[in-house]
């Protein structure tokens, strides 16, 4: 779709063709490094409109997932931000390390 700030030349086109044919558009990514929030404003700077609904990183499907059996613990967020804002927006609490932090204690995963 894009490479750093650039858009290929046929996303825009592309994608207005598919929604007027009244086809589903999805964009599904491994990368688990920002929400589905932050990737519509990403999107948006470089000149793409989505909706959070046809954005689907992994960051979303481990929060979803954890929702979907009733995890009711907290987790060691060990990963980017999106992650956290994904598992806070799912309800599931999170825990980590702070930055200058090496080590973290049973006593602090319990907290």
């Amino acid at each position: 779709l894009w490479r750093g700030d650039n858009v290929f030349p046929t996303t825009i086109p592309s994608l207005s063709k598919f929604r007027q044919l009244g086809l589903r558009v999805l964009f599904v990514t491994n990368n688990a490094a920002k929400s589905r929030s932050q990737y519509v404003e990403k999107w948006k700077e470089v000149g793409v409109e989505v909706e959070k609904d046809e954005i689907v990183p992994a960051s979303f499907l481990a929060a979803a997932y954890l929702k979907s059996i009733k995890f009711s613990g907290k987790v060691f967020l060990i990963g980017a931000e999106g992650t956290r804002i994904e598992l806070e927006e799912h309800g599931i609490a999170t825990t980590q390390c702070s930055n200058d932090q090496t080590t973290i204690t049973n006593g602090e995963l319990l907290e």
